[in-house]
């Protein structure tokens, strides 16, 4: 047996060099997409990783890069990471012989009268063994190297996702900010106003005290001052609810997101940057740095790969194994000569259940396609994402401009109408009315400039980073 063994092994490992090269797995082609060029010429350099300094706010610097070194969902996706390298760790492993070592050591007793001993004093029994083995399959037609770039895949899809959600915080962490000093701006905004109808109040009080308005003016004046002081409270719900979000978004601890003003803030909103500052030409090759592109990508990758391993299951499988040992009765001649072992094997495998193999591999097709579809559906997201983004951020900046008009007009039409109420030729209805457009257009003002900025961050989501300019 060993000599046909030993005639066979030049066969098994020239099977082996020849099947290097081979598998089964369909050659990758990305999914066709009709694709813009561009938008406009020229194209800016590149991508800015760390974006969000644009703003010029320490502060928003500051609990961005709190977040990303401490938010729970990317931790998480750091730890899916490490798992898919240990599978990748495991595919690989299967591509070589796997070695083993094992020793054993026992002693037994027969029944006398059940198997009487056929020399007697000898019904007790030892022995002992120890040996080394390895076993490999060899990978005739590429299923193995294909699970192997299946789980490279995987890998990469892992990194690309925790990139994705790295760059998701950073964004929510920004967006959790502007909110936070839209609600501080809005709500000094409203007292303000509050302290403005106070002082309204002790006047018009004082004046229907004279006689010189009726009672109908000083319950509007009261009215106004308490429409004025709910505003004000109904904005510090909000602002608080901003400040525990943002708390705990960036990792903070339950005591920290329990303290109120725990929060640093920076720039007030009204002096953030929120200036157009990207350029007009747009290069869609750079969209495949989204992160989410390149996950669809890589999960397409794989179940290619899947194919070229389900296909290698229609045909014959190839493994040897080997063992190197010793074996005795007396544990003192166990590494003797005379006690050595040794062992040589190969095994052939021909499956015939085609029917299974053909329904894994008709899954594993189905599962690229449907791979297929999630990739274009991807980039299709993508550029629907950029095109609003870039609207918003254009749109926007004009809504800030006209409501800022708007405010500074109404601000001198409230002086106005003032004057001419005190001069007797106005109604205090008008008064109100000027003041609430006032009032709603200031606050409006503060949405905009959020949305604003918003729109900044959003184009940076969508194109997966900043413009270096």
């Amino acid at each position: 047996m060993l000599s046909i063994y030993l005639k066979l092994m030049p066969i098994f490992i020239l099977l082996s060099l020849f099947s290097a090269g081979c598998s089964l797995a369909p050659d990758y082609v990305r999914p066709h997409l009709v694709l813009p060029q561009a938008w406009l010429e020229p194209a800016p350099d590149g991508l800015e990783v760390q974006w969000w300094k644009r703003f010029q706010d320490d502060a928003l610097n500051a609990l961005i890069e709190e977040a990303l070194k401490n938010n729970r969902d990317i931790l998480q996706a750091a730890q899916r990471i490490d798992f898919a390298r240990a599978q990748l760790g495991l595919a690989r492993s299967d591509l070589f012989p796997a070695p083993g070592a094992a020793g054993n050591a026992g002693r037994s007793r027969g029944s006398l009268l059940a198997n009487p001993p056929a020399q007697p004093g000898h019904e007790t029994n030892s022995s002992h063994a120890a040996d080394l083995s390895a076993a490999w399959e060899i990978d005739l037609w590429g299923k193995l190297r294909n699970l192997n770039k299946a789980a490279a895949a995987k890998l990469l899809a892992a990194e690309s996702t925790h990139e994705a959600i790295w760059l998701s915080v950073a964004g929510q962490t920004a967006k959790g900010y502007f909110l936070l000093r839209a609600f501080d701006l809005q709500e000094s905004i409203a007292s303000d106003t509050l302290e403005t109808r106070e002082e309204s109040l002790r006047i018009y009080s004082a004046r229907y005290k004279q006689g010189t308005i009726d009672e109908l003016d000083l319950l509007r004046v009261k009215a106004e001052v308490e429409a004025a002081r709910s505003a004000m409270f109904t904005l510090r719900v909000g602002r608080d609810a901003a400040e525990s979000a943002l708390a705990a978004l960036i990792g903070r601890p339950p005591q920290a997101i329990m303290t109120v003003g725990t929060i640093n803030r920076g720039l007030a909103l009204g002096n953030m940057i929120t200036a157009p500052i990207f350029p007009s030409g747009l290069p869609s090759a750079l969209l495949e740095r989204r992160p989410d592109i390149r996950v669809s990508e890589e999960a397409l990758k794989a179940t290619n790969y899947n194919i070229g391993a389900a296909r290698a299951a229609f045909f014959p499988s190839l493994s040897l194994t080997g063992l190197l040992g010793s074996a005795s009765v007396e544990l003192d001649d166990l590494f003797t000569g005379e006690a050595r072992t040794w062992q040589f094997g190969g095994a052939l495998y021909l499956p015939l259940n085609f029917w299974r193999i053909q329904s894994n591999l008709r899954g594993s097709e189905a599962q690229q396609r449907e791979s297929i579809i999630f990739y274009q559906k991807t980039v299709e997201n993508a550029f629907r994402e950029i095109r609003n983004a870039l609207s918003e951020e254009q749109q926007y900046a004009k809504v800030v401009g006209s409501l800022g008009t708007m405010s500074a007009d109404l601000r001198k039409a409230v002086k106005l109408v003032k004057t001419r109420y005190d001069n007797g030729y106005s109604t205090y209805l008008e008064v109100l009315d000027a003041e609430r457009s006032l009032f709603t257009a200031e606050m409006e003002l503060v949405s905009a400039r959020t949305n604003l900025l918003n729109g900044i961050v959003n184009v940076c989501l969508a194109l997966g980073g900043g413009w270096k300019e």
